[in-house]
């Protein structure tokens, strides 16, 4: 159709017009050069490049045309789209060329270009990302892997291209960090000529980043000209925290400062109840846990039987309560009644460790050494919405480590507490009979993280 237009148009143009044909021409010209322009445009913004592999909380995706749509596993994704994932929600990704992108939660990603070079034509495929906020970690498939120099990730302070396969980034608005895992990267301030091209920006400024520099991650604050070497944290754990999905109502701080509960450290909440479950634990057997099921997403722990693929529990109906990257803590109880007391009345409540696994892990992820749990406490005083815990840890390599932590209980019974160096982050069930925390803690070997199981 297009051929007999331009035919038509040249055929018409070889004959003499008068002005008003002219002028009508021209204004034909221009309506087929936009009618065929917003058709390319509409079948570039509806190219499939990939779907959702994994979806835990919430997110959605905004295409082209502005348009928001609910994401859920397996929804299709297009160029153009832009995920967004509020607190808790966490996207993965799997493209069609076998690339996989891991969007964490409260980031906004853009998936600006995903095309293969066509025959031929080399330079004709481009993949970028636009990361504006927040956390994502990418590992490149067959496109990005034969075609390095067309790959880019953009910061709002740098352009990253890659040399490898597997990185993390972190967008802040005033610093941008970047790890590698596998491969090499080389991050470059962000300038307008950056801003237009793909694969790795060399303006004079950039920095290379190779596994092989083991401890170490780029930065880039937004008043350096150059980006620089630091000591590497781990950007995926760091930046999720775990957080627990859906709003947690947190204590007042007026009432978590003035009454604090007590961990086994400072303070006189619950140690008796703890004592007591200490005394009794050689006679009691394990409690029992039916109620809440460990998943594993992508990088668990080396060697760890206690949970299962996170994809099964969601198949089966589960459903998700708090996680991060590695792990997530799936449900079936049934959702709180709005007139339900949370604890089934009981004012303060101790719970047992029915069952735990722990690893300790190098800054990479990459596992060390499994990690023993010999004890441990969980109270949880749902008159003030507080919870402690305490843990004992034993590893050949990690040596004797404990856990302490306290925080509150939210109205659904998620609860969460950080403190720098270590984090805690669960649920107990409306009853108060049952409840799951996953934890770490950065120690001078690495991160030593794990799950655990409480009950009655």
């Amino acid at each position: 159709m297009v051929k007999c237009l331009q035919a038509s148009l040249k055929r018409a143009s070889a004959r003499p017009r008068p002005r008003w044909a002219a002028v009508a021409g021209h204004v034909l010209g221009v309506a087929l050069v936009v009618a065929l322009g917003a058709q390319a445009t509409k079948a570039w913004a509806n190219t499939v490049v990939g779907s959702v592999s994994l979806l835990v909380g919430q997110a959605h995706a905004i295409g082209p045309d502005g348009n928001t749509r609910k994401l859920e596993r397996g929804a299709a994704l297009h160029a153009g789209d832009r995920i967004e994932t509020p607190v808790g929600g966490h996207v993965h990704v799997q493209f069609i060329d076998g690339g996989r992108l891991s969007v964490r939660p409260m980031s906004r990603l853009t998936i600006e270009d995903y095309s293969t070079p066509q025959p031929n034509r080399p330079a004709s495929g481009a993949i970028r990302f636009r990361l504006e906020a927040g956390v994502v970690r990418s590992i490149t498939g067959q496109w990005g892997d034969a075609a390095k120099d067309r790959f880019r990730l953009n910061t709002p302070l740098a352009a990253i291209g890659v040399r490898g396969t597997d990185f993390a980034v972190r967008a802040e608005p005033d610093k941008t960090a970047a790890a590698v895992y596998t491969g090499a990267i080389v991050l470059a301030p962000m300038d307008s000529a950056c801003a237009a091209t793909f694969g790795p920006c060399l303006n004079g400024s950039e920095r290379l980043l190779t596994e092989s520099m083991k401890g170490q991650m780029l930065q880039l604050a937004r008043n350096q000209s150059t980006p620089e070497l630091v000591p590497a944290v781990d950007l995926l754990a760091q930046s999720t925290r775990a957080v627990p999905f859906g709003a947690v109502a947190a204590a007042p701080p007026s009432r978590a400062v003035a009454r604090p509960l007590s961990s086994g450290i400072d303070g006189p909440v619950s140690e008796a109840l703890a004592a007591d479950t200490a005394r009794k634990a050689s006679n009691v057997p394990a409690p029992v846990v039916t109620q809440f099921q460990w998943g594993r997403n992508t990088n668990a722990l080396a060697g760890d039987t206690l949970s299962r693929p996170s994809a099964e529990l969601l198949a089966a109906g589960a459903r998700p309560s708090v996680g991060i990257f590695s792990y997530t803590l799936f449900t079936t109880a049934a959702p709180m009644a709005p007139s339900a007391v949370l604890g089934g009345g009981d004012a303060v409540v101790s719970l047992r460790l029915a069952n735990g696994y722990a690893g300790l892990v190098d800054i990479y992820g990459q596992s060390i050494e499994t990690v023993a749990i010999t004890g441990g406490s969980l109270n949880l005083d749902f008159a003030r919405s507080l919870f402690s815990t305490k843990l004992q840890l034993l590893g050949a390599k990690l040596g004797p480590e404990s856990l302490a932590a306290e925080g509150t209980v939210s109205r659904t019974g998620q609860f969460y507490s950080t403190n720098g160096n270590q984090l805690v982050a669960g649920a107990v069930t409306p009853d108060g009979k049952q409840a799951g925390y996953l934890f770490e803690k950065r120690v001078s070997p690495g991160v030593v993280r794990g799950i655990t199981l409480w009950g009655r």
